[in-house]
């Protein structure tokens, strides 16, 4: 019998996973920026938060887009074994969209019950480490669909 999606912990191809986000990213990063006048200017598609029902894993992902401001995501998805089946889809995207500066700052779960309108950000990532939770609650309170939602976090559990 296998383990729930949620319950997964980390595993040697997760690790691998991470590992080439990781260099895929420190490559991104560490080119040379195109000119300003060279890069596309046009606002992101990208929403700032993607949130899954349910217990999943989330990741907290910043970057620079094409008009020079700093965003922060914060993504969960209820298919994904390991936070870098969330963090590989995303930044992939940013990168896409021609965001610079693209950085997994870490992960955890995040617990979203619409009935109850109770979202729970907590835990950590095998892989990333773990996000700052504070930072995390705040880029979903900014999201109008939470507003009305009461948003916790805590450092306990996976």
């Amino acid at each position: 019998m296998s383990a729930p999606i949620s319950d997964a912990t980390t595993s040697e191809a997760d690790q691998q996973h991470v590992s080439k986000i990781t260099s895929r990213l420190a490559e991104h990063n560490s080119s040379a920026p195109e000119a300003p006048t060279q890069r596309v200017q046009c606002a992101s598609n990208i929403p700032s938060v993607s949130l899954d029902e349910g217990a999943n894993k989330y990741v907290l992902v910043t970057g620079t887009d094409t008009k020079n401001r700093e965003r922060a995501f914060v993504y969960s998805s209820s298919t994904a074994s390991y936070h870098a089946g969330v963090a590989g889809p995303l930044t992939d995207a940013m990168m896409k969209e021609g965001f610079e500066n693209v950085n997994v700052l870490g992960g955890g779960r995040i617990l979203l019950a619409n009935e109850s309108k109770k979202i729970e950000i907590y835990g950590h990532s095998y892989g990333f480490g773990r996000a700052d939770h504070a930072v995390s609650m705040g880029v979903v309170q900014n999201d109008r669909r939470y507003q009305d939602y009461d948003i916790t976090w805590n450092n306990e559990g996976y």
